[in-house]
């Protein structure tokens, strides 16, 4: 006999002496999942936290929000939900900590609410509007580069060894044509080559950040660990490059514009699966509704890191891991992570 499944179903009721804001503000700690999503289960009149599991793993889940308050039901998956949508939720991060992972596990943790859907579908996110307190995202940067900062330092040295390896052989390679370090053009080209074959390693590092926002397990030989992407990452990198350049020749705005609007590209092509133009486009037309706000953040992170470099540059070893960190929490803010 087949085996019945449940569903486990939040319809807005809280425990009592409770507040809407208080269960609202220990399920963000608990399950550390973006506002937005919280935000959604309350305004649907049926939420289907978690579907499709034995009747032990539904009282787990139920017990897990009744913890924060949220008083979920459990139903028969043949229980009709034509108006229901679906948060897919694993356990919270503090109670899988004590699990030994290994590091191309990928543990699930929701991105948004959203019906079930196709992975043509989840192709192409639609990012809901967002908003966030600047001085919050730096400080919850500053929290989560706890624990972090030898993975992503292990994985800047090697990012740093692949680069000057490059840049060695591309130094051969222009002797041998006999091209003098004094020649602009080809000096600028071999910048833009280095810059553009070390996105495949730089998406590692920003990876690293984005499993850290959502709390995963992170190790520094993450930064090998996206190679499968390549195609469509080169392809981002050259455009990106070619058109941030471009913006910074003739008028400077359009460059820096660009600049932040490109931020998220990498996240996207490989925790979206997207290709590279359509994730361009999806990270340019998402900052660009906070774009001045992101400017602002990002311009406040570079001060506390010039003010990091005071003391013998040693304020560095947090801050460098605090800029990739916030670079996360800025996409899983944004655009949710994927399971």
């Amino acid at each position: 006999m087949q085996e019945k499944k449940y569903q486990v179903v939040f319809s807005g009721k809280i425990s009592e002496g409770k507040s809407v804001e208080e269960v609202k503000s220990s399920l963000l700690d608990k399950f550390k999942v973006p506002k937005d999503t919280v935000e959604k289960i309350f305004e649907l009149d049926r939420a289907i936290v978690k579907k499709d599991v034995s009747y032990e793993e539904a009282e787990k889940h139920r017990d897990l929000f009744a913890e924060c308050g949220a008083l979920c039901e459990i139903e028969e998956m043949s229980t009709p939900v034509e108006a229901s949508q679906q948060l897919q939720q694993e356990e919270p991060a503090e109670q899988q900590s004590h699990k030994t992972e290994h590091p191309k596990d990928k543990p699930s943790y929701p991105a948004a609410i959203a019906p079930s859907e196709s992975k043509s579908e989840s192709a192409s996110p639609k990012p809901a509007d967002y908003d966030f307190a600047i001085m919050d995202v730096i400080k919850e940067a500053w929290e989560k580069t706890k624990g972090v900062k030898g993975a992503l330092w292990g994985a800047g040295l090697m990012v740093l060894a692949v680069s000057i390896g490059l840049s060695i052989a591309l130094g051969i390679v222009m002797r041998i044509i006999g091209v003098g370090p004094d020649n602009i053009a080809f000096s600028v080209a071999t910048q833009m080559t280095v810059t553009i074959a070390l996105y495949p390693f730089l998406a590692g590092v920003m990876m690293i950040g984005v499993n850290r926002a959502v709390d995963r397990p992170v190790c520094f030989n993450m930064v090998f660990g996206y190679f499968e992407y390549m195609v469509p990452i080169l392809i981002a990198a050259l455009l990106i490059t070619l058109l941030t350049y471009l913006g910074f020749m003739l008028l400077v705005l359009p460059g820096i514009y660009l600049s932040i609007a490109y931020l998220l590209v990498i996240p996207l092509i490989i925790d979206k699966n997207m290709d590279a133009w359509p994730a361009m486009e999806k990270s340019r037309k998402a900052i660009s509704r906070q774009w001045f706000k992101i400017f602002a953040l990002y311009l406040v992170m570079g001060v506390i890191y010039l003010i990091s470099m005071i003391p013998f540059g040693l304020g560095i070893i947090w801050t460098l891991p605090m800029i990739v960190v916030m670079n996360g929490i800025v996409y899983r803010i944004i655009f949710g992570v994927e399971d």
